[in-house]
């Protein structure tokens, strides 16, 4: 009686959930990030692990595109609500974390036309490794609806040996980003949490945390090396970086790269980190998907005379790295422009505005150089304009003209939380071109005896 009512139940139970619309729950599928939700407003999610402690740092990444929200549209603006929800609970039931982002943005109707746009945030957090139920979800206020995420997540362990974290992939990487969202360290990761780069993308950016460098059998003076490479769905090695050397301080090291990815086909591709140490055998190697898009309408080409190419260089000159600038100089017209719109969007530190305020101020630093300052082009290209574009506005200025057996020379200083810094710049030939003898910033040139050597002269102006 018993086995013939166990073999009823589990006939009837199946087709109960069948007639009532009953299905296992979403979160009991695993999920593999990169995820967008499936319907409007639509939102993408990415997840990166690191190790702290006795526990990992979980960072989830999510970004929404502007036209998947819906905007009010007070005094000419228009208002966008949403509401981000994220919840993880342990294999119990029980509620680990739980957080909610209240946002309200507010943009020009220019704006909401630009497929560029859209709001980018994190969500940081630590919990043991371990697998958890997820739930992200998105509500547009204004349209009263809401999108969602679910599934399992699972929080790797890291090795008590050599090891290394996923690499997180980034739009770019700004270095001494005070104040800059996305900051670890005095660096500012700005993460892409779709993980697609468009076509002629000039760089993919990556970040990664290595562990366990100093084993108590490793040879301390013997540098560790790092290979990154780029393989495609059919596990072709597209790209294979040389070897880098990474020298040892301490047990944790974080890492950035910038590996130039223009020219990959449309489709997923795989980034992968191997680093190996030589003293000890040991190697980790850690990897990441990615995927190449190139859109369907080709940007339209931005004018590329000869004096058009040259202002943008001398826009981008202070502040670009070499490898940027070397590129720029290869590309044809459509790369040259798709590399300067994705090289302003890359700086831009508040994208979840349409104003790139960073491209904004630096313009107007440029002007003013060009408007103040006299070099043997334009000001732009005299040492006080590259100061004044790197660096801004000095806090206070000493102006010293020229005297009997002295030069003119002044005295720039800015007061930072670090200390005051100083640069002195003399006209060394009674032109007002004043060029930069001294400066107390570390990669600046030094002259410690600059009032002797360069401000007094032995002879007079008549």
């Amino acid at each position: 009686m018993k086995q013939h009512l166990l073999h009823i139940l589990k006939i009837l139970i199946p087709l109960s959930a069948i007639l009532t619309g009953w299905r296992l729950p979403a979160y009991s599928q695993p999920l593999a990030f990169p995820l967008e939700s499936a319907e409007a407003p639509r939102f993408w999610l990415d997840t990166g692990f690191f190790q702290q402690g006795e526990q990992v740092r979980i960072e989830f990444y999510y970004s929404i595109a502007l036209k998947e929200l819906n905007f009010s549209s007070p005094a000419g603006d228009s208002l966008a609500s949403f509401t981000l929800a994220l919840s993880l609970q342990d294999q119990s039931g029980a509620s680990v974390f739980t957080d909610t982002h209240n946002r309200k943005a507010r943009f020009n109707k220019a704006a909401l036309t630009d497929e560029t746009k859209g709001i980018l945030d994190q969500i940081v957090l630590s919990l043991p490794s371990g697998v958890y139920q997820l739930e992200a979800r998105l509500t547009d206020e204004n349209a009263k609806k809401f999108s969602l995420i679910t599934g399992q997540v699972s929080v790797p362990s890291f090795s008590k040996e050599l090891s290394v974290s996923e690499p997180q992939l980034a739009i770019s990487i700004q270095a001494n980003a005070a104040g800059a969202a996305f900051k670890k360290g005095n660096t500012a990761i700005i993460p892409n949490p779709s993980r697609r780069y468009r076509y002629h993308n000039a760089m993919l950016y990556l970040y990664y945390e290595l562990y366990n460098l100093m084993p108590a059998d490793a040879d301390s003076s013997t540098p560790l090396s790092v290979v990154y490479s780029i393989t495609d769905q059919a596990g072709d090695t597209l790209m294979l970086m040389p070897r880098q050397r990474i020298d040892r301080s301490g047990r944790i090291s974080a890492r950035v790269a910038g590996l130039d990815v223009r020219g990959l086909e449309d489709g997923a591709h795989t980034i992968t980190v191997a680093v190996f140490d030589s003293s000890t055998g040991r190697s980790a190697v850690s990897a990441k998907r990615f995927w190449i898009h190139q859109p369907a309408v080709a940007v339209q080409l931005l004018p590329m005379s000869p004096d058009d190419i040259k202002r943008y260089r001398d826009q981008l000159k202070y502040i670009a790295t070499h490898d940027e600038l070397k590129l720029f100089d290869e590309l044809d017209d459509e790369g040259k422009t798709n590399f300067l719109l994705n090289f302003w969007r890359s700086k831009d530190e508040s994208p979840e505005t349409p104003e790139n305020e960073y491209m904004q101020n630096l313009f107007s630093r440029i002007d003013y150089a060009n408007k103040n300052f006299k070099g043997k082009e334009n000001g732009l290209n005299s040492d006080m304009g590259r100061v004044f574009v790197i660096y801004g506005k000095p806090d206070d200025i000493e102006q010293y003209t020229w005297e009997t057996g002295r030069k003119s020379y002044a005295i720039w200083r800015y007061f930072t939380a670090g200390g005051q810094h100083s640069f002195v710049f003399v006209d060394r030939n009674h032109e007002g071109i004043y060029t930069l003898v001294h400066s107390t910033v570390e990669e600046e040139i030094k002259n410690y005896n600059w009032e002797a050597t360069e401000v007094k002269r032995d002879y007079y102006y008549r």
